[in-house]
């Protein structure tokens, strides 16, 4: 994975995953990151918002590629 800033301070993330549990892993990543920026600790509250998160992106990444 990599992950770079743009002009316009949006952030944009590459990666591959030829398999089901590494895009998990690389996403996980991305979300780690994207938590980090928002000053939030992804264990909160049981780690829900994480989950819920990686639940989406699982879906919405196999139809972008």
């Amino acid at each position: 994975m990599t992950a770079g800033e743009g002009n316009d301070g949006l952030w944009t993330y590459l990666m591959f995953a030829s398999e089901p549990h590494l895009l998990a892993h690389e996403l996980s990543h991305v979300l780690f990151h994207v938590f980090e920026r928002c000053g939030m600790d992804p264990r909160d509250s049981g780690g829900e918002a994480f989950c819920y998160m990686l639940g989406q992106l699982m879906i919405e990444a196999p139809q972008l590629g």
